[in-house]
């Protein structure tokens, strides 16, 4: 039987949402939020059940009474927001809450981030390379920065500076996620990776809108 006690309904989904129990989760949550609507613990971590299990309008659909209040106290829930208007293909609205997350030093490289990516999808890698050079430059920044960054540059047909935003991390897991390219613009050897032995092929790839925008790297790592 599932428990009746606010704050032990909260922990549990919480519980199972980082075992990967979304199903689980989403019971204890959806529960937790009937009890107490505008709870924004539970409905924080509703919203990413939600997400984490490919559901971004029931995702908007929790998120929305958070966000009738004053959201900009909570740099957090501004980036939930951004995520959620993402997940929901509503490009406007993501830009809008990354925007305002960028305010605060935890979130601004993933927000930061998120709207180069946004940039790039639309059209715009200008715009795109500054916010993910600034993301980059950050203490913490993801990984994805430094993938996006090397989309971006490729993008504008500027292949050395797509191999100098390039390390010999982004280049293995760019390399596992995408495999070797059909089709090369160009081959180039990065003696800078040395005692590595990379030659790595970059061409530029776009599938949907946003997150499978990308490019391919394929080549090999091993002891020169």
């Amino acid at each position: 039987r599932a428990p009746e006690h606010l704050p032990i309904l909260v922990l549990a989904g919480a519980v199972e949402l980082q075992a990967g129990q979304p199903a689980t989760a989403e019971g204890y949550l959806r529960k937790a939020v009937s009890i107490s609507p505008q709870h924004a613990g539970a409905r924080k971590l509703l919203v990413r059940t939600y997400l984490g299990s490919n559901q971004p309008a029931k995702a908007l659909e929790s998120i929305k009474p958070l966000l009738a209040s004053d959201a900009r106290t909570d740099p957090q829930l501004l980036l939930l927001a951004g995520e959620t208007y993402l997940a929901n293909g509503d490009l406007k609205q993501a830009s809008r809450y990354y925007a305002a997350a960028t305010d605060s030093k935890p979130q601004e490289s993933v927000a930061r981030t998120r709207l180069g990516q946004i940039a790039l999808a639309s059209g715009d890698p200008d715009a795109g390379i500054r916010e993910l050079e600034a993301a980059v430059a950050l203490d913490g920044a993801p990984m994805q920065s430094d993938v996006a960054l090397i989309v971006g540059h490729v993008k504008k047909n500027d292949l050395n500076r797509a191999l100098q935003a390039a390390n010999a991390d982004s280049l293995r897991i760019v390399a596992d996620l995408f495999g070797l390219p059909e089709g090369v613009s160009r081959s180039l050897h990065l003696s800078t990776l040395a005692p590595m032995n990379v030659h790595v092929s970059l061409v530029a790839s776009r599938e949907g809108a946003l997150t499978n925008a990308s490019i391919e790297l394929g080549g090999k790592a091993g002891a020169s």
